[in-house]
């Protein structure tokens, strides 16, 4: 175990060199400072080797530690190279009160590090799928070239998620190279310093917005939610993609109202990471940007339009090198076929289907959590507090319910077997979503608690387009009026 822990920990520790070369190209490690940037580097990371990882391997390469130090060295050097020439001021330190977190967050991380550390991997995904490919990933080929074996492609596992992408495979196959075997047990610990990582990114991206004792009482209810830990380590893809993206849609919300082309950036990494782990990130994505796109027209705002085109073209163009490989060798999953004429004959499904997402998505977390986070948003609507903060929440929250329905409406096996065995998992991000968001939704709805403003956000580098943005007081202290 000692080996395969001293492996994870070095793998990791390049993961969050790759991510500080982003943050340093992206600028973001200036904004930040250099402690929050430290502390947001091995979630930038691991995104972005989820992201970076597959085209590498359609090209020849392979997911091996050696890979990983050129990569983190070219980000390094072209960060460094960069960042000189900027002359964006620092942001403020980011404190002593990332503490609260730590300390509160230290039980249930350490308990869920321990079952992680003995957990096998027996469920029928794990061996038919994520950990298939990444055995043929880690056998095949050497230390730089040659990874990629096409044999999982075959029909010899058609009845697999062949349409899945190779992001967590490669993260896998990686891991099997530092700790010197193929592993299926010791490496459900990456999957916790996944999680880990992501709620400390979160700290560092909403401080600036909340009061840092109902942030820290948040992101601990995030890192001990019974549905996350249980997907964490029995659906640790589910966890993955809802937490990549998730990151993506919040500071994507944060360039929104008001914040730097930085964010948006940023947001952007996340979101590639989140489709190159699982297909149920291309819908969210799509929703996500199409509601960008049509905010901005509506604000006329042009010049941050293009922007956000600029941005989904690039996360669009990390993912279409798979997308054009299943096409080619026609991966993509039977179980979910869109057609007018499916949904018409399948209509009599849909309550069946509001149901169980209903059901699942308030079931799956702590109790409570999601009608909590919906009641905030309508007493914000109410109060005419941060109207369009709460208006952003339940408008994503309701369109991504939206969206799952659409695919188990257009299902071509037997509905009551495919909700009971994917409701729950596939609901998660709307989950992950409503704990990150419950601080600042709770905050501003039932309370008048005084926020520090957010430091480092100058004129230079800024989305908007003239006027303030009408979203920017949704992350005003609250109590500073809609």
């Amino acid at each position: 175990m000692i080996r395969e822990a001293a492996g994870l920990v070095a793998v990791n520790l390049m993961l969050a060199g790759l991510g500080a070369g982003a943050l340093l190209v992206i600028g973001s490690w200036r904004a930040a400072g250099t402690a929050g940037a430290l502390v947001l580097s091995p979630f930038t990371g691991i995104a972005l080797y989820l992201a970076l990882m597959p085209p590498l391997l359609y090209a020849g390469f392979a997911p091996t530690p050696q890979v990983l130090v050129v990569m983190t060295a070219v980000a390094l050097a072209l960060g460094v190279a960069v960042d000189r020439r900027r002359r964006q001021p620092r942001g403020a330190a980011l404190g002593r009160d990332g503490l609260l977190l730590a300390a509160a967050a230290a039980v249930p991380c350490a308990l869920l590090l321990a079952q992680a550390s003995t957990k096998r991997a027996a469920e029928i995904d794990w061996q038919l799928d994520w950990a298939q490919k990444a055995r043929l990933l880690t056998g095949h080929g050497g230390s730089f070239r040659g990874a990629l074996d096409d044999r999982f492609f075959s029909t010899a596992y058609l009845n697999t998620h062949r349409e899945y992408p190779l992001g967590l495979p490669a993260l896998n196959a990686l891991d099997n190279h530092a700790m010197g075997r193929v592993d299926t047990v010791f490496v459900h610990v990456q999957f916790v310093l996944v999680l880990i990582a992501f709620v400390a990114a979160m700290w560092v991206v909403l401080r600036p917005y909340a009061n840092p004792i109902v942030l820290a009482a948040g992101l601990t209810a995030v890192a001990a939610s019974p549905g996350l830990q249980i997907r964490t380590l029995y659906g640790p893809w589910d966890m993955t993609v809802a937490c990549t993206w998730v990151a993506g849609a919040v500071l994507v919300g944060i360039w929104l109202a008001g914040g730097a082309r930085r964010d948006l950036a940023l947001g952007s990494v996340f979101l590639a990471g989140s489709l190159a782990t699982k297909v149920e990130a291309t819908a969210n994505t799509g929703l996500l940007f199409l509601l960008v796109g049509l905010l901005l027209v509506g604000r006329r705002q042009w010049r941050s339009l293009r922007d956000a085109a600029v941005a989904a073209v690039a996360v669009i163009a990390t993912a279409a090198p798979w997308q054009l490989y299943a096409n080619a060798h026609d991966l993509h999953s039977r179980i979910v076929q869109p057609s007018l004429g499916r949904m018409i004959d399948q209509a009599g499904d849909l309550p069946t289907i509001v149901r169980s997402l209903t059901r699942s998505v308030v079931a799956w977390t702590w109790a409570g959590v999601v009608p909590l986070a919906l009641a905030c948003a309508v007493v914000m609507l109410l109060r005419g507090r941060n109207r369009e903060l709460a208006v952003a929440y339940l408008v994503t929250f309701f369109g991504m319910l939206a969206a799952l329905t659409f695919v188990y409406w257009n299902h071509t096996v037997a509905l009551h077997p495919l909700l009971s065995e994917s409701a729950s998992r596939t609901i998660t991000t709307v989950q992950v979503l409503t704990l990150v968001m419950l601080p600042l939704l709770a905050e501003r709805a039932l309370g008048d608690i005084a926020l520090p403003r957010r430091a480092g956000v100058t004129a230079e580098g800024r989305s908007g387009d003239g006027p303030p943005s009408p979203v920017a007081p949704a992350w005003r202290p609250a109590g500073d009026g809609p």
